[in-house]
């Protein structure tokens, strides 16, 4: 009798052992799942101003391109501008031979 209480004996504390082996198991990956949610969280934290700032530089460049649009179109327009009054500088100039001629 006092054999078969020592077996059970040890193969309760062989139990406990065991239970108490997976009861560290189990809080040790509670702990790596808490930890791996913090990571994310930081990652999602870090990524967020990235995206932010990659959306800011984005809207940079738009204004930019807007701005260099609308200075080509000044220029565009200058030119346009330029053109005409050269044009307007020749037919004064045509007119003022004619009437030189039309004098002699």
């Amino acid at each position: 009798m006092a054999g078969q209480l020592r077996r059970l004996e040890e193969s309760l504390t062989s139990i406990e052992e065991k239970v108490k082996k997976r009861n560290r198991e189990v809080e040790a990956r509670r702990e790596a799942e808490k930890a791996l949610a913090k990571v994310k969280a930081l990652e999602e934290k870090d990524q967020a101003p990235r995206k932010k700032s990659e959306k800011d530089a984005q809207e940079a460049v738009d204004r930019e391109r807007q701005r260099l649009d609308i200075v080509q179109a000044a220029r565009i327009a200058a030119n346009e501008v330029d053109m005409e009054l050269k044009r307007k500088e020749l037919a004064v100039y045509d007119i003022k031979k004619k009437v030189a001629q039309l004098q002699r």
